[in-house]
C-alpha cells in the first residue's frame, strides 16, 4: 500500500543516522501511539529541534514513556495536533523534561477545555514559551482568563486562541493581564463587541478568523 507501518517507523526511528535529525514530522492517522514508544527508545535524537505529531491517539502509558525521554535535549518546537490530548494526558505531557526548554508549543485541535488551559497556565514548564497555539481547545472564557493570569507565560510573543468559544470576558482578561506584557500577536475570534475588538487591535497585532 506504500504506507509506513508502526514497525517501519520503529526501524526508522532506531536507525544509526538519527543523530543527524533536526526536524521530525509524524502526520498520519495510520499510526498508533505505539510510535511514541519507539521514539522514547531512541538514543540518538539529541540534535532534534522540531517535533510535530498529528492525528495520533496515544494512551496514558505511551505518553508517560514519551515524557520520560531525556534524549530531546535540543527540542525547542513541539506540535501535537488533533491527537486526543485531554486534561489528563496534558498533565502527563507537562512532566516531560524537554518541555522546560520549549519555545513553541502547538496543541491545536485537542479539546482539552477549561481544565487543560488552567493546567498549562499553572505549569512552570510553560515558562520558556514564546509561541503558543491552543486553537480548537474549547477552553471558554475561564480557560482564557487562566492563561491571562499565568505568571509562567510572561515570555509569550504570540498566542492563538481561535475556536475557543470566548466572549468579551476573555478578551478583557487578556487586555488587563499584568503578565502578558511581551505578547504582540494574538489570533482570536468569538462573540466580541466592536469596542472590545478595537481595544484588542490597539494593543495587539490581531489575526481574526476568516
Amino acid at each position: 500500500s506504500g504506507k509506513m507501518t508502526d514497525e517501519g517507523w520503529r526501524l526508522l526511528l532506531t536507525a544509526p543516522f538519527n543523530h543527524q535529525l533536526t526536524s521530525l514530522g509524524l502526520h498520519t492517522n495510520q499510526l498508533s501511539g505505539a510510535v511514541l514508544e519507539s521514539l522514547a527508545r531512541c538514543s540518538g535524537l539529541s540534535n532534534l529541534r522540531e517535533l510535530s505529531i498529528t492525528l495520533m491517539q496515544p494512551t496514558h502509558e505511551q505518553l508517560r514513556r514519551f515524557q520520560s525521554l531525556n534524549e530531546l535535549s535540543s527540542l525547542t518546537t513541539l506540535a501535537i495536533r488533533f491527537s486526543g490530548i485531554n486534561t489528563a494526558r496534558l498533565a502527563i505531557l507537562l512532566e516531560a523534561p524537554s518541555l522546560a526548554r520549549l519555545q513553541s508549543l502547538d496543541l491545536s485541535g485537542n479539546y482539552f477545555a477549561e481544565g487543560g488551559a488552567e493546567l498549562l497556565a499553572s505549569s512552570p514548564a510553560a515558562a520558556s514559551l514564546i509561541h503558543l497555539n491552543l486553537r480548537y481547545g474549547r477552553m471558554g472564557n475561564h480557560g482564557a482568563a487562566a492563561l491571562a493570569g499565568s505568571p509562567f507565560l510572561t515570555n509569550l510573543i504570540s498566542l492563538d486562541l481561535r475556536n475557543n468559544d470566548v466572549t468579551d470576558e476573555a478578551a478583557l482578561a487578556l487586555l488587563e493581564s499584568p503578565h502578558l506584557k511581551s505578547l504582540t500577536h494574538l489570533a482570536m475570534d468569538g462573540e466580541l463587541t466592536n469596542d472590545v475588538k478595537s481595544a484588542l487591535e490597539e494593543r495587539f497585532d490581531v489575526e481574526w478568523r476568516d
